[in-house]
């Protein structure tokens, strides 16, 4: 998200846990200004930053955990996950090889985040083979991403892995690129609730 006003409505719902911001230049959603204070930790989401990319705009954007969704090094997940914030290490998954990779971060993050492995690095819209997180025999708790749309409400709620701990919507919840659909999120929450 990067729209103050969107994010308020958002947030005023207290339907979500947490916000993303994207910091990666390329990107249609890659956020410029600081967005304020909100009872919501911010997520900032990086692809293949440096240490000092992560600390810089954790302090000017208050950011509550750092999501690294490139290809970044255990060590250096790690690194961040000690000395900056708590990290959510990104996993590219399109076949269920892509899930052992968990293996070699378990320890160096807080959660993993499954999405769907693309040219576009998240944002696409599509989905992975969500059968495939079966294959995923890890400790670490994981977010579940890619593509997911309000008709998944019935099919999420029958995900019954040990380490599911949330989903993250983006680009199907969207009117453009950053801006949310706050109705369409409040339906689609009350569908999961139900």
């Amino acid at each position: 998200m990067r729209d103050d006003q969107n994010i308020r409505k958002l947030v005023a719902h207290g339907n979500v846990n947490y916000l993303g911001l994207i910091f990666v230049p390329e990107s249609p959603r890659c956020v410029t200004k600081p967005i304020g204070n909100t009872p919501v930790p911010i997520v900032g989401v990086f692809v293949n930053p440096t240490k000092e990319e992560v600390i810089e705009k954790t302090a000017e954007f208050n950011l509550d955990l750092i999501q690294l969704h490139g290809e970044e090094s255990p060590d250096f997940v790690k690194e961040i996950h000690e000395t900056v914030k708590p990290v959510i290490k990104t996993l590219s998954v399109a076949q269920k090889e892509d899930l052992d990779q968990a293996m070699a971060y378990e320890g160096c993050c807080q959660f993993f985040l499954f999405d769907t492995k693309t040219p576009l690095r998240g944002g696409s819209g599509k989905k992975f083979d969500w059968k495939l997180i079966d294959n995923y025999h890890g400790s670490v708790p994981f977010f579940l991403s890619g593509g997911i749309s309000g008709e998944d409400a019935e099919e999420i709620k029958r995900i019954s892995h040990p380490a599911f701990y949330g989903i993250d919507i983006n680009s199907r919840f969207e009117t453009r690129p950053g801006q949310k659909d706050i109705e369409q999120i409040n339906t689609f929450i009350k569908k999961l609730a139900q």
